[in-house]
């Protein structure tokens, strides 16, 4: 069977991989794209649980990622509780409390934290290390050049146009196209599949160097801590993705690893422009707002150099299918682009990989029926839905009221024994979601069922 990749980018290369480890000689694997991104900006370099389980499960990548990056103790956020105080530097944060039982220990791991459970990338170190990993693997076909055109032909056998890097142009045939091209979108435009939703984001964001790491403690922080040392599962706190929450906007603190081992940060401030009416669009007006909001961070970035800057306007996206019995799927970034905040811009590519991966095999064996393919289509969107919700309450107006529900209703789950009181929990949440997605227009619906009754 005869599988065309389109695109070079990480969705692509991390595709290949798994798809070459997994079926091995059953799959003709071709990767077509540029030999560089062009200098495009990255992101999603903290990765959460279920994509570290598929990159170390189905890639084996744990050794590789201690020995080049760094480790990542879950998420940490930060709720101002006198936000209009810029002086005030009292927090409720929340973070990860104890270790999950079921956590392995990273082989050859020296420090005290010695089960990571996922990673804090430098992602031009790993992007450069992942082609190179595809580069090694002579059993995948590589095209440099770019597809001009898709023929998608109903039942697969489609027919792809490139042009390579001296201009001349081949044809491609595939059983299976899948859409790796990120913000090109190739097949979501051709299909006209592409979406911009209500609820855009802005983002500008830059890596920092030579900063003084111990700033971040420079704050009152109430809540719990982790671990501290000789307890289990210590860590120190420095080691997680921060998250400094605001009225309509949020921030984000990535620790990573240099290319000669010292300290860099990734920084980046997320807005929704329907509840923030600023305008971040460099390093000026980053620490204009920082410094009537969260201080501890614009202290953090005057004592480093700024390395490099982005910026996105109004870059929110879905398509409205991912999947199709024509053989044919849209990965990644060329999917959706959604809001960083719980950092699963990578995971959502991972759950694809695994689901391409259940249509292969099943396609393999003379079995996949169209049913099938939409009903894993339907569940990411579905997904992506929930995740949306979730995303615009902590960017709304509501975004303090609904951090302290949140805190307090997970209180009380957390103390429920019984899978009775555990529900009620969560029927109270979810009638709380729907009660703002009436008041506020957002785009998803949650069955009736569970709140007419």
């Amino acid at each position: 069977m005869k599988i065309a990749l389109i695109g070079n980018g990480i969705q692509a290369n991390l595709g290949a991989l798994y798809l070459r480890n997994r079926f091995g000689d059953k799959l003709h694997i071709t990767r077509i794209g540029p030999a560089d991104r062009g200098g495009l900006p990255v992101v999603g370099e903290s990765i959460i649980e279920i994509t570290t389980h598929f990159m170390e499960g189905h890639l084996g990548l744990a050794t590789y990622f201690r020995d080049n990056h760094l480790p990542k103790y879950a998420l940490t956020y930060y709720f101002k509780i006198d936000p209009d105080n810029p002086e005030d530097r009292t927090y409720s944060v929340h973070c990860n409390e104890r270790a999950p039982d079921d956590l392995r220990t990273v082989p050859g791991w020296t420090s005290p934290m010695n089960q990571p459970p996922s990673w804090l990338l430098n992602r031009e170190v790993f992007d450069r290390d992942l082609h190179r990993m595809v580069d090694d693997q002579p059993a995948i076909h590589q095209i440099i050049g770019l597809v001009k055109d898709v023929e998608i032909r109903p039942g697969g056998q489609h027919l792809l146009t490139v042009q390579g890097e001296d201009g001349t142009m081949q044809t491609v045939e595939a059983d299976w196209v899948i859409d790796l091209t990120g913000r090109k979108q190739l097949l979501g435009r051709k299909l006209n599949l592409v979406v911009k939703p209500d609820g855009q984001r802005d983002c500008f964001w830059f890596r920092l160097k030579g900063f003084d790491r111990e700033l971040l403690k420079n704050i009152n922080a109430l809540g719990p801590m982790p671990a501290g040392p000789g307890e289990e599962y210590h860590y120190e706190r420095y080691y997680s993705t921060h998250h400094f929450m605001g009225r309509g906007f949020w921030i984000w603190n990535i620790p990573m690893k240099d290319v000669d081992g010292s300290d860099m940060m990734s920084i980046g401030f997320t807005s929704h422009p329907d509840y923030f009416e600023g305008n971040v669009k460099n390093i000026d007006d980053f620490l204009m707002y920082t410094d009537q909001s969260h201080r501890v961070v614009s202290d953090l970035v005057r004592s480093g150099t700024v390395d490099d800057t982005n910026m996105m306007k109004r870059y929110h996206y879905v398509v409205k299918q991912v999947y199709s019995p024509d053989r044919w799927a849209i990965v990644g970034d060329a999917a959706y682009a959604p809001d960083p905040l719980f950092s699963n811009g990578l995971a959502f590519g991972v759950i694809q990989w695994d689901q391409i991966g259940e249509m292969l095999m099943r396609d393999l064996e003379g079995r996949l029926d169209d049913q099938y393919v939409h009903t894993l289509s339907d569940a990411l969107r579905i997904h992506r839905s929930h995740i949306r919700l979730i995303l615009h309450l902590t960017s709304s107006k509501h975004a303090t009221s609904w951090a302290k529900f949140v805190r307090n209703i997970l209180s009380i789950w957390a103390r429920k024994r019984s899978i009775a009181g555990r529900w009620k929990c969560w029927m109270i949440f979810v009638v709380f979601m729907n009660r703002e997605q009436r008041e506020d227009g957002f785009g998803m619906n949650i069955p009736g069922r569970f709140w007419k009754k």
